[in-house]
């Protein structure tokens, strides 16, 4: 298999929803640093890979609305502790997604600022007494 037949394997895998460690780990792919590799040294490639994984991306968004439409008999079909393996997978991918695109899928923070801007100047007046030894501390002279 030539480099650019594995480039788009690696592509089409990855638009398939399958992880890039779990494509490497296969013996005719190439290990993950090669990958990245190709993506510095390949501008075409790169911009494949940036496709695939948005399409990976998009894959992982169904993937999710799947899990959240199984029906309550399928709980009892599967047990407690398949329903707790499927939260903690949708949990796990709501919350790549919402880091890996937090402007599409991370929390909104709406912030507002009305009103003006004030500066406060503020000075503070020591008496005489603490100002004049201040300053013959600082210029080294001993209080006798």
């Amino acid at each position: 298999m030539d480099d650019q037949s594995i480039k788009d394997e690696v592509c089409d895998r990855l638009a398939a929803g399958e992880t890039l460690i779990g494509i490497c780990e296969e013996m005719h792919m190439p290990c993950t640093a090669t990958i990245f590799n190709w993506r510095r040294k390949d501008e075409n490639f790169d911009k494949e890979y940036g496709i695939a994984r948005e399409c990976q991306r998009d894959r992982w968004e169904d993937e999710l609305r799947e899990m959240v439409k199984a029906r309550p008999e399928d709980d009892c079909k599967y047990g407690n502790t398949a329903v707790s393996r499927s939260k903690l997978e949708a949990t796990a991918l709501m919350w790549l997604m919402s880091k890996r695109i937090s402007n599409i899928y991370g929390d909104k923070m709406n912030v507002e600022h009305s009103g003006g801007v004030t500066q406060k100047r503020i000075i503070v007046v020591k008496s005489f007494d603490e100002v004049e030894i201040t300053e013959k501390r600082r210029a080294g002279i001993s209080r006798n």
